[in-house]
């Protein structure tokens, strides 16, 4: 029996001094209720030696609403009347979305940009929002880098499969199925909307029209602990700054981790999706720098059960199927952008 010796990291439980939040409603007695799209706030608020709320409305009494949540007074120590505090977010049935104020502070640059090829599919023109192009299909037959790997990704999805959506081209990619060759593929968003059907491309996960179109909503915590963590996501989308030839991951330092040439974002849920999800769809852009030998860090490991595809701007490789082929293989080309 052979000893291993690896180095592993572990963070620490984030315990805020102050929380705030921003909620519907709260009654005479200092009680709070909000719905929607809850993300974390309840956590946040326990785990926080203070917490504040800010509500669009103050009531008498909180009358009982599927799928709310209520902090008791005790919990907090002040809910304040703000009308609008949510903004530019917004509070589910009481504002919506400012994405043109986002867009114009840059908040949303990193996130989808236009796909008219997308959202002509619905037919008639219609309003998309703030940074969606929507309406007639362009003749042009010229794609882009992220518009080909969008198409790539989105030809992976079947018909029925539940398919956990990031924002970008994971996004894009899965809606273009849903309108194509999967009109029954469930998306889920991390933030807890599951089975949501956007009539128009989100602009992120947090997006009041997949709160609205939603299934179910869940939040955060019973999202990755019951639904991820149970096995119930066929397909997973993860980007990444580094791949290995085993398809691992890193997205959290690029240099030694004490002192980094670069801090990335880091893992976020990726090692619950990595390792939890039935198959993974790698999406990032063809360089030397993203396919190397050796991780700097390794954040996510390939699960050994599924199957991994790794696409990029030059081709689309498989990983391996099943836990025979992933501890056997390397990454192998299965097909690419002609020319490459």
């Amino acid at each position: 029996m052979t000893a291993r010796t690896e180095q592993l990291s572990s963070v620490r439980a984030v315990r805020p001094d102050v929380t705030v939040i921003d909620a519907q409603q709260a009654d005479r007695h200092g009680n709070v209720m909000l719905w929607g799209l809850a993300g974390v706030q309840k956590e946040a608020v326990l785990a926080a030696n203070t917490a504040i709320a800010t509500v669009e409305e103050l009531v008498d009494e909180l009358e009982a609403r599927p799928h709310s949540v209520v902090l008791p007074a005790w919990t907090l120590a002040a809910a304040c009347h703000a009308p609008g505090g949510a903004h530019p977010s917004y509070a589910a049935g009481y504002s919506t979305r400012d994405n043109e104020l986002l867009l114009g502070l840059g908040r949303d640059l990193a996130r989808p940009r236009p796909l008219p090829r997308l959202d002509a599919r619905a037919g008639a023109p219609r309003s998309g929002g703030a940074g969606v192009s929507v309406g007639e299909a362009p003749t042009s037959l010229e794609v882009s880098p992220e518009e080909l790997m969008t198409i790539n990704s989105a030809r992976e999805l079947r018909d029925g499969q539940v398919c956990l959506v990031g924002v970008g081209p994971p996004n894009a990619a899965a809606n273009l199925a849903r309108r194509l060759q999967a009109p029954g593929c469930v998306l889920v968003y991390e933030s807890g909307a599951i089975g949501a059907r956007p009539v128009r491309l989100p602009l992120s996960i947090g997006d009041d029209d997949l709160a609205e179109t939603a299934l179910e909503l869940v939040s955060v915590v019973e999202m990755f602990n019951l639904w991820i963590g149970g096995g119930r996501i066929d397909v997973g989308f993860l980007g990444a700054a580094q791949i290995d030839p085993h398809a691992n991951l890193n997205t959290t330092a690029i240099g030694g981790y004490e002192h980094p040439k670069v801090r990335l974002p880091g893992a976020g849920g990726a090692p619950e999706i990595a390792a939890c999800a039935k198959s993974v769809i790698v999406i990032a852009r063809h360089s030397p720098r993203t396919f190397v030998e050796r991780l700097d860090f390794v954040t996510s490991l390939v699960h050994r059960r599924g199957h991994t595809v790794v696409i990029t701007d030059l081709g689309v490789a498989a990983a391996g199927r099943g836990r025979r082929a992933a501890a056997r293989g390397r990454t192998r080309r299965s097909r690419g952008r002609p020319g490459a």
